[in-house]
């Protein structure tokens, strides 16, 4: 074989269509193009959009992205926990002196020596600082982030018992509601002394965390269920739901 020899496979290649010939066959006369446009008369690039910002320009460039998730914190360290010059340090303490911004998260970092007893609260602590802070005697209470928090619990057969997963979960929930502490979870639980009461079925406890419809009364209709619930924990669907359709 010689190379003026060689040549495509039989079907490899194939002769471009001759459009534009005569109407006797298919593609004369406008070709395939259809009748009159900017898409008869000239050749249209690749990715326009009639005149509007084509998608491959409206697209960001940039790369990476926005974490919806994200939780940014106010960072205090262990030199200006010093400078506070106070044994017990939680968010209000650090507000008042200005060391960072009222409704923010604090965290501790470990920036800094701390030599003398000081007790903190705050929403996040790094592992070099809790220990120089346990180290020159002083606790760290983390605060809980108002995120994840249960909505609702479900107390269907709840028999009364304050170590039953429901309940526990009604009392943490409030808790953390309100920024409270273990002693307001002992507060809401029912007493042992009292026997068991068997509820209606089905039970639930609402917990009125954000009123997003933005109604005053879905407030009103949330804390009287919660009331209902710790007083009387039995026939709180069908009453308020009852009351709630008066309203």
């Amino acid at each position: 074989m010689r190379v003026d020899e060689l040549a495509p496979a039989p079907g490899a290649t194939k002769n471009r269509k001759r459009v534009g010939r005569g109407v006797g066959g298919k593609g004369g006369k406008t070709a395939g193009r259809g009748t009159k446009g900017q898409y008869a008369r000239n050749t249209v690039g690749r990715g326009f959009e009639g005149g509007q910002m084509p998608i491959k320009q409206r697209v960001p460039k940039l790369k990476g992205f926005n974490n919806p998730f994200r939780v940014e914190y106010s960072p205090v360290n262990l030199d200006q926990l010093a400078d506070c010059g106070e044994s017990v340090v939680d968010p209000d303490v650090l507000v008042a002196k200005g060391l960072v911004r009222k409704g923010t998260f604090v965290k501790v970092l470990a920036r800094g020596e701390i030599s003398t007893k000081v007790d903190v609260t705050a929403h996040g602590v790094s592992k070099a600082a809790e220990a120089a802070i346990t180290a020159a005697g002083g606790s760290v209470t983390l605060l809980p982030l108002p995120f994840n928090q249960i909505q609702c619990a479900d107390l269907t057969d709840w028999s009364g018992d304050a170590d039953a997963p429901g309940w526990r979960k009604v009392t943490a929930s409030i808790a953390e509601l309100f920024r409270g502490t273990s002693q307001l979870a002992e507060v809401l639980e029912p007493a042992s002394t009292s026997p068991p009461q068997a509820p209606t079925k089905p039970s639930l406890a609402v917990l009125p965390f954000a009123n997003l419809s933005g109604e005053a009364r879905a407030i009103l209709y949330g804390l009287v269920l919660i009331l209902t619930i710790l007083v009387l924990p039995q026939g709180v669907i069908g009453t308020l739901a009852s009351w709630r359709r008066a309203a």
